[in-house]
């Protein structure tokens, strides 16, 4: 008969968890999120230009940070892509926006915001995660456990 480990889980420990989600992780998307708003106001050429605008990239850059930790993959750098992505390429269109006016005749509406809204996250997202796959893959494991009886047996 095998001898089945259980968990117990600590509701401090999952309480902390949802309210650091609630916190870090909500109140870094809408930091996110006003950050590269103010930040795509700053770059428009039409709207008028505000010094406080360019604040929107430090603040964007605080809430992708507060996100990481929000969402428990802190560490995990590269998961910034996963949420800058669609931000990024909403200020690509509309730094290009002069050049992109007749975008519509060759490319469908829904398909343009499908293209430059939906899909860069998904994508960014299967990159990241392929991407920290490969990097486990190629580190050996580490073994603590049979380390620490090597150590045992050579202190004897």
């Amino acid at each position: 008969m095998t001898e089945q480990v259980q968990l117990k889980k600590d509701p401090r420990l999952t309480l902390w968890i949802a309210i650091r989600f609630v916190i870090f992780g909500v109140g870094g998307f809408f930091a996110l999120w006003i950050g590269w708003v103010m930040l795509a106001d700053a770059i428009d050429p039409i709207s008028s230009k505000d010094r406080w605008n360019l604040l929107g990239f430090p603040l964007a850059l605080v809430g992708g940070l507060m996100m990481l930790f929000g969402s428990g993959v802190w560490r995990r750098w590269a998961y910034l892509w996963v949420f800058y992505s669609t931000p990024v390429v909403l200020i690509t269109m509309v730094m290009l926006a002069s050049y992109t006016q007749n975008l519509d005749r060759y490319i469908p509406g829904p398909l343009i915001a499908f293209l430059f809204f939906i899909a860069p996250m998904p994508v960014s997202y299967w990159l990241v995660s392929i991407y920290y796959k490969r990097r486990e893959a190629s580190q050996p494991s580490s073994m603590p456990a049979q380390q620490i009886i090597n150590n045992e047996e050579a202190s004897r």
